[in-house]
């Protein structure tokens, strides 16, 4: 009954709490939690059914990969933890957690996740071994669109106001990124200057934006006549371009710089596609 404390914790429940919507005691609860006792069949039929589980997960004591599955499957979905965190209004923890088998959804959001994904609930918990091939495949590629791939962006050029003859490719994304009127694009890296994190050849999924975060790896114009890829650091009196390749020097704008040449925000990498 190992699995008995990590359910009861990951639902947020005290022993004595969890007793009293099993009818039992808590002193039962506790040694069921450290060995001390056992359940018999019809306890065990019981705490299975609370917690939406098998009697198998329960008295099984090795760590079975479920979530594994959920994981691939936000995989074929094109998504980050963070992405779909934000789609399930969870923290990226909580998915990262779910993933390692160090957590367990509640049931009404294993139903919101087998929705998703177009599969059973049973499937996610690895209680199938077989899924349609139909299923996770193409309802998700019904919900993607392609967004061009800059090779270069020429400076002083709205993104939407950009001649095809700079468009080198096209990616596929997500349908629901674009939810609100958000808008993407794609950019390949050129040089060695943001080395070692990106790599050239590294295709960036940008969402287009006039802002961001200190910290964030972006793609910047500068006095309409140059548009770069670096990371943003923000600070009082201005903000720096910083390569990640120590033999670049950084790039440091004050306030009045950045709004008189400007220096404008034009995108935020969100997702870094790398061939091999």
């Amino acid at each position: 009954m190992i699995r008995l404390k990590e359910l009861r914790d990951d639902r947020g429940l005290t022993q004595e709490k969890l007793a009293k919507e099993l009818t039992l005691s808590r002193s039962t609860i506790a040694m069921y939690e450290t060995n001390k006792s056992e359940p018999d069949i019809t306890t065990l039929q019981l705490i299975a059914s609370y917690f939406d589980v098998s009697v198998d997960f329960l008295i099984n004591n090795k760590q079975e990969n479920n979530m594994n599955k959920f994981k691939e499957l936000r995989k074929k979905a094109g998504l980050t933890q963070i992405e779909f965190a934000q789609k399930l209004n969870v923290d990226q923890s909580t998915i990262s957690k779910w993933e390692q088998d160090k957590a367990i959804p509640d049931i009404q959001m294993l139903v919101q996740l087998a929705s998703f994904f177009n599969v059973s609930v049973d499937y996610l918990m690895g209680r199938e071994q077989k899924v349609d091939n139909n299923v996770a495949g193409v309802q998700m590629e019904r919900q993607t669109v392609k967004i061009p791939v800059y090779g270069t962006i020429p400076a002083g050029v709205p993104i939407e106001m950009i001649e095809d003859s700079y468009i080198e490719d096209y990616e596929d994304i997500s349908a629901d990124l674009l939810r609100g009127g958000n808008k993407y694009f794609a950019l390949r890296v050129k040089g060695d200057s943001m080395l070692p994190k990106f790599e050239s050849g590294d295709i960036l999924i940008l969402k287009q934006t006039e802002d961001c975060e200190s910290g964030a790896y972006c793609a910047v114009s500068i006095n309409h006549t140059e548009c770069t890829f670096k990371k943003v650091i923000k600070k009082m009196n201005g903000l720096t371009l910083m390569p990640l390749n120590p033999d670049y020097e950084p790039l440091f704008f004050t306030n009045r710089e950045v709004a008189e040449l400007p220096v404008t925000i034009l995108g935020v990498v969100k997702e870094v596609r790398r061939s091999y």
